[in-house]
């Protein structure tokens, strides 16, 4: 039930979502950095001081959480009881994670619909060791502004990107440093789903995929003015 990855090249670390509703945020930690897929601790997200906390309800502008993780036993995973098992360690209810993005200092995630009218959620998480922070960048309140985002990608400039999936108006998104959704483009073909979203090396064709129809674009720049 997996849904994306992104990888802490430093620490050799797999940081992954899962498409659930109730699912959680799950991090693998090699013993080794040389060796990513050998031994390792498999472990789930959770927020400090508050055991199963549902991070898919209405929470404050830009919420911000000290978080802790748990370790649960990879084999759950085989039973389709990985959630279960993590949460009931105290693992946060993740509300159907998706796309998930390395930043600068941490990493971007999805939750396709999470928030007060379940249009869905942006958070950012700055892992350690031990715990970390989590914030939220952004939530739907209006669908018109932001309707059930999937996968995501970091622009050269350091916002957001992300592509929607509903089954009405599919949008891309950009999500600012300061939380603010601005419209990027719209699929006026269909209503597919934007998928597999990236930049090219020098940041100035956007690739994006409209999944349905069997079609990638490129989106050219340059776009300067976006930035902010």
């Amino acid at each position: 039930q997996h849904e994306a990855v992104a990888i802490d090249e430093a620490r050799g670390a797999a940081y992954l979502t899962e498409d659930r509703k109730e699912g959680c945020l799950y991090r693998f930690l090699p013993d080794s950095a040389a060796e990513p897929h050998g031994r390792g601790r498999l472990q789930a997200l959770a927020i400090r001081g508050a055991p199963r906390f549902p991070l898919g309800q209405q929470l404050a502008k830009h919420a911000r959480f000290e978080v802790q993780w748990v370790d649960v036993r990879p084999e759950a995973g085989e039973k389709d009881e990985l959630r279960s098992e993590a949460q009931a360690a105290g693992a946060a209810v993740v509300c159907r994670g998706e796309g998930i993005v390395r930043t600068d200092d941490g990493f971007a995630f999805t939750c396709t619909e999470g928030g007060p009218i379940q249009g869905g959620q942006i958070f950012h998480l700055v892992p350690s060791e031990q715990g970390g922070t989590l914030e939220l960048l952004a939530q739907s309140e209006d669908d018109a502004t932001l309707n059930m985002p999937d996968n995501i990608t970091i622009t050269p400039w350091g916002d957001l990107l992300v592509c929607e999936d509903n089954r009405e108006t599919t949008h891309l998104r950009l999500i600012t440093r300061q939380g603010e959704v601005v419209p990027f483009a719209r699929n006026a073909m269909s209503r597919s789903e934007f998928a597999g979203v990236c930049f090219s090396p020098d940041g100035r064709t956007v690739f994006v995929n409209i999944q349905e129809d069997g079609l990638t674009l490129a989106i050219q720049g340059p776009f300067e003015k976006l930035s902010r």
